[in-house]
């Protein structure tokens, strides 16, 4: 529970991170384009300075960036595998629009208190204004690659997508590590007895199970093959808190307390 709580802290921390900068970037490119839009003019009374934008957008961005970690960590660790990839990906950008809606509603509001203006729209204004759509747009690229570096993180490992695109692996690198090599006990006669289409679908239940927890750990899955999961840690992190023995004894856990649930489906117990 501690490291689910940690993870989970970490994971908002960069959340609110990546999007105090990515609606940084949007004010700063809004700020210095639109004067270069032909037919745009700003009275100089009505203008803010470029600085105020931004602390307003990074107050703004603060909570979003909480509310988009709370979303994303809910539907990876309980509701993806329950949930068809078309459903979640619509729901997301739902709960995502109402979100952007109200989000943009109060900069708005907030913007016209400052300037003494009042930047007053009627219900609905968000299906016709240009402006807000320009923001969902950009809030789609902008999550595509927020998930685009989770991904990559998750299949690299931490820090390792940095250090690819730094060109650190160009070249043979010597490093120490440790590997685990993770399979299941009795593989061959599980396989016999429940069939190739069911045996596929309990090791994908148990690789499913342990990618809830490798990242608790620190760990880094290098491949699978067949029901064998090769995983891997720098030297350092692998020793950290002892995360790899840990992690072994932390997926037996797993297993264990989900028995229930492989006993009713497949009439046994994973071990590894």
């Amino acid at each position: 529970m501690k490291r689910t709580l940690q993870q989970y802290l970490l994971f908002t921390l960069r959340s609110i991170i990546f999007w105090v900068f990515a609606f940084g970037f949007m004010i700063v490119v809004r700020y210095f384009g639109v004067f270069e839009e032909k037919g745009v003019s700003i009275l100089p009374k009505y203008q803010l300075p470029l600085q105020n934008l931004l602390m307003y957008v990074s107050i703004s961005a603060i909570p979003f960036g909480i509310f988009y970690a709370f979303i994303e960590f809910l539907f990876d660790r309980y509701l993806a595998k329950n949930l068809a990839l078309g459903i979640i990906i619509f729901s997301k950008n739902f709960i995502y629009l109402v979100t952007l809606i109200f989000l943009v509603s109060f900069v708005v509001e907030y913007t016209g208190y400052m300037l003494d203006v009042s930047i007053y729209e009627e219900r609905g204004w968000w299906r016709t204004n240009k402006t807000f759509w320009s923001i969902m747009f950009f809030f789609v690229v902008a999550s595509l690659v927020f998930s685009f570096i989770k991904i990559a993180n998750e299949k690299f490992g931490r820090g390792v997508f940095v250090k690819m695109l730094l060109g650190k692996y160009r070249k043979p690198q010597e490093e120490k590590r440790i590997f685990m090599f993770l399979d299941l006990k009795a593989s061959t006669t599980i396989a016999e007895n429940l069939g190739h289409y069911t045996y596929s679908q309990l090791i994908q239940d148990c690789f499913y199970d342990l990618n809830t927890i490798v990242q608790k750990y620190d760990a880094e899955i290098y491949q699978y093959v067949g029901d064998e999961a090769v995983l891997s840690w720098t030297y350092k992190r692998g020793i950290k808190r002892n995360n790899a023995v840990a992690l072994y004894f932390g997926f037996k856990e797993k297993i264990a307390s989900r028995s229930a649930y492989y006993q009713e489906k497949y009439g046994l117990v994973s071990r590894v």
